[in-house]
């Protein structure tokens, strides 16, 4: 059965567009439990390394700007080295760089380790997304992304879970262990997944345009960059205001004040 599916057409849900989404699904859920757990260990990283706050919420802007490149670098990758690729190489270096993270011995090295971990994570949502509207239907794929969409605050209450059952007894390092964890999804990827039906029409329609700009002269064309542009500019705006929040709502939630009314990272679960 093609998993391309026509305009009206009642298409039928096989288990492997299931298996897609799960997997795709899994690894958003581990990318927000990976940047969630840094916000959760702000104040202790910032304790152990001696830093004031707004230098400890650098580090996170560190790793956000690295999410800023890594979409750039990843995106074009997505359209030529395929779907799968991304979502392996992606899921691979986050859950490594998040590892290596519970290893860093300098603000320099943590800083340098956040980067790469955003870098590598940036590009994992649009291939995941790409790869789950080329698999569903087309009467489904609006569901199916906020539905994936959805695995982000799960992200972040697993997140809260781990820090709160490993950091008090053994520290914010052996939380950012734990990140290692979604490696296991690039093995299932690598063994299970093949790309789409569609991805593979389109490469061989374009596959043989030497031009490297060709995937952003397309978005800045005069067809689509109305839409580009105000797309970018609303995404921006949410992320802005999410990222400003959630950064330093973890931390508050830890200080004494706060915990005359919930404790530590339970609150997060509210």
């Amino acid at each position: 059965m093609s998993q391309i599916a026509a305009n009206g057409e009642k298409e039928k849900i096989t288990g492997y567009q299931w298996k897609v989404f799960f997997l795709v699904w899994a690894g958003y859920i581990f990318d927000s439990m990976e940047i969630m757990l840094f916000s959760m260990a702000l104040i202790d990283i910032a304790g152990e390394f001696g830093l004031s706050l707004s230098s400890a919420g650098l580090l996170m802007t560190l790793a956000l700007l690295g999410y800023a490149v890594g979409g750039m670098f990843w995106a074009p990758l997505t359209d030529r080295k395929g779907r799968t690729w991304v979502l392996m190489w992606t899921v691979g270096l986050y859950s490594l760089f998040t590892g290596l993270t519970a290893l860093s011995w300098s603000v320099l090295s943590l800083a340098f380790f956040r980067f790469l971990t955003g870098f590598a994570a940036g590009g994992e949502w649009a291939a995941g997304a790409a790869f789950l509207t080329e698999t569903w239907p087309a009467r489904l794929r609006g569901r199916i992304i906020a539905l994936m969409q959805a695995g982000w605050p799960i992200g972040a209450i697993v997140a809260s879970l781990v820090y709160k059952a490993i950091a008090p007894e053994y520290g914010w390092r052996m939380a950012f262990l734990a990140g290692v964890i979604p490696a296991v999804i690039v093995l299932i990827v690598r063994r299970t997944l093949k790309e789409s039906d569609h991805y593979v029409q389109t490469k061989e329609r374009i596959g043989k345009s030497t031009d490297k700009f060709y995937e952003l002269k397309l978005l800045v064309s005069k067809e689509h960059r109305r839409s580009f542009f105000l797309l970018m500019i609303t995404a921006s705006i949410g992320l802005l205001g999410y990222y400003t929040i959630m950064t330093w709502i973890p931390g508050y939630l830890q200080k004494p004040k706060a915990l005359l009314y919930l404790k530590q990272q339970t609150g997060l679960l509210l």
